[in-house]
């Protein structure tokens, strides 16, 4: 992170911001004295930044937090579940009076590995402590359905095998065709994989690359029917046909990903706390729904899959599709006897997140500053 003089102006880099947008930050960072504060420019360095997550920038935000892990960035939504996952947000209709107590944190801090020690836990601070900021999220959630129970959405205790969802369904990574498959990675062997005799994919592990003569739009379908698929042996294509190459990676998130049909791997229960090793690489696999939110999310801390349902407020079929694609790939890191225990299991329980707090801080009223520019704005 670039060290600043005490007079030089913290520069903020903008993500996902239109011209209207941009041009109310200039002006709240004009009118704030306490600290300078300045947009910056094309090519320009900069030390923090702040991102719109309700424009079409979260391909941005990924290369960014690739690229940058050390630049402390602020998330800001209308939508609190997209929020999740994030160390430093501010949910709109934002209020200056909450946005620069947030900035001086982010640029008091020295890289993103002090942030842990210089918050205290607390959900005033947005901290990076898993359960203060799963209980931080958790709050703004029970906050905002508190205001609006007109939406018709499910309670939170009544996601994840409770109420309305179905039971929850598991699958063995070590039978049938994927244990096939995974036997074949292990050992660095050929496979074929096809449909009525027909040779659909050539999976050359050691090599590390996948031959298939269906294009991508066609391969999807033929994974959808999965129950179809069949492992041929040791095959490959001799000729004659058009093949198309893939990496081996791109095709195990995907032949998962299908495979898994709404069912957690047999290894991961409800209440197992996962995190990802790594963000998959999304700039080169196939997207697949909610992959970004949910590489944030188990990204920052490590957390259940009920945890994570209940805070993204997400589809269980999703959910478990994305994991076992995630665990297919290699970059999720579990322990099969290290789990959530706060998750309520009762029907009529609500959700139990240690550190969550039991009441909501009251909202600041808004200076004169504040109200011009929600004015002028409307953010």
């Amino acid at each position: 992170m670039m060290e600043i003089a005490s007079d030089d102006p913290i520069i903020v880099r903008a993500i996902g911001m239109d011209d209207r947008k941009l041009a109310v930050f200039r002006l709240a960072f004009r009118m704030y004295t306490k600290t300078k504060y300045q947009l910056a420019e094309s090519g320009q360095s900069y030390s923090l930044v702040i991102a719109d997550l309700d424009t079409n920038s979260e391909q941005e935000v990924i290369l960014f937090g690739k690229e940058h892990p050390n630049i402390p960035l602020l998330a800001v939504s209308s939508d609190i579940h997209k929020l999740a996952g994030f160390e430093f947000y501010l949910k709109k209709p934002m209020r200056m009076e909450t946005l620069f107590p947030v900035l001086t944190r982010m640029k008091n801090l020295g890289t993103h590995a002090d942030v842990a020690m210089k918050n205290n836990g607390t959900r005033e601070n947005i901290v990076v402590d898993t359960h203060a900021t799963h209980a931080g999220i958790v709050a703004d959630i029970h906050e905002e359905r508190s205001r609006d129970t007109s939406h018709g959405n499910a309670p939170l205790h009544q996601k994840f095998n409770n109420g309305n969802q179905k039971p929850i369904e598991y699958f063995s990574m070590e039978e049938g065709l994927l244990g096939t498959l995974n036997t074949a990675v292990r050992d660095g062997t050929v496979i074929g994989i096809g449909k009525n005799g027909r040779l659909l994919w050539s999976v050359d592990s050691k090599a590390g690359i996948v031959k298939t003569v269906l294009s991508e739009d066609l391969e999807c379908r033929e994974l959808a029917d999965i129950g179809g698929l069949a492992s041929l042996g040791n095959m490959y294509f001799t000729g004659g046909e058009r093949v198309f190459q893939r990496s081996l990676s791109s095709f195990l998130w995907m032949f998962s990903y299908y495979y898994a049909n709404g069912r957690l791997p047999s290894s991961i229960k409800a209440t197992t706390k996962l995190k990802l090793t790594k963000w998959p690489n999304l700039t080169r696999l196939k997207e697949i729904p909610e992959s970004v939110r949910l590489s944030a999310f188990f990204s920052r801390s490590a957390a259940s899959p009920a945890i994570a349902m209940r805070i993204l407020n997400i589809q269980q079929d999703t959910l478990c599709n994305y994991i076992a694609a995630a665990n297919m790939i290699g970059v999720l890191d579990y322990k099969q006897d290290d789990i959530e225990h706060s998750v309520a299991g009762g029907d009529h329980e609500e959700m139990a997140v240690q550190g969550a707090p039991e009441t909501v801080e009251p909202t600041p009223q808004r200076s004169f500053l504040g109200r011009l520019l929600a004015k002028i704005s409307g953010i």
